[in-house]
């Protein structure tokens, strides 16, 4: 066989914020209040 399908590894994240953790090359390292309180909702 010339192509080979691969599982997919990752994981479904358990809230936003650990989705935003996630993110690479971060200036603010955390979500912003206005941010935090929209994904609460």
């Amino acid at each position: 066989m010339a192509f080979k399908t691969i599982a997919p590894t990752s994981a479904v994240p358990d809230s936003p914020e650990k989705l935003f953790l996630d993110l690479p090359r971060r200036k603010i390292p955390d979500v912003l209040p206005h941010q935090s309180w929209v994904m609460g909702q």
